[in-house]
């Protein structure tokens, strides 16, 4: 009888992206609830080393990796790229407009990202793949960003 571990088809690897997306929400709820600056540029700084670095230098993914006993890989595929580089866009944005005393602003688009990884975990749906989809069908090619 043949024995197929679950790690075959992936499931792990996308438990690992939604612990990520656990540690995400829970990061940017402390933020919404405290205000801590800190936390906003730990946001930033995982998303940043996430997609130029490597994924193991980042906090979140450390800890993600420790809970679920799986070590990610650098190599993601387009949509989930595309999809950090909209999280990073937001968290950069929040902390800019934070620096800069419009904290009103820089709140609305953490919860925004807060929507979305919400959404991601709860429901398994990732809108930054969802958009890259869409932007797909319509001929358009996002080659980097």
């Amino acid at each position: 009888m043949n024995s197929i571990t679950h790690r075959e088809y992936g499931f792990e690897a996308k438990g690992h992206t939604r612990i990520v997306a656990v540690f995400v929400v829970m990061t940017v709820m402390a933020y919404l609830l405290s205000g801590y600056i800190s936390l906003l540029i730990l946001l930033t700084y995982h998303f940043f080393v996430r997609l130029y670095i490597s994924p193991l230098f980042s906090p979140l993914e450390f800890m993600a990796g420790y809970v679920s006993n799986y070590q990610s890989n650098s190599s993601e595929d387009s949509q989930k790229e595309f999809a950090a580089h909209l999280a990073l866009l937001l968290t950069s944005l929040s902390l800019i407009l934070e620096l800069y005393g419009h904290s009103g602003l820089g709140y609305m688009s953490v919860f925004l990202l807060l929507v979305w990884k919400s959404f991601e975990v709860c429901r398994n749906i990732c809108f930054g793949c969802k958009l890259y989809e869409f932007v797909w069908k319509k001929g358009i090619e996002i080659v980097s960003l």
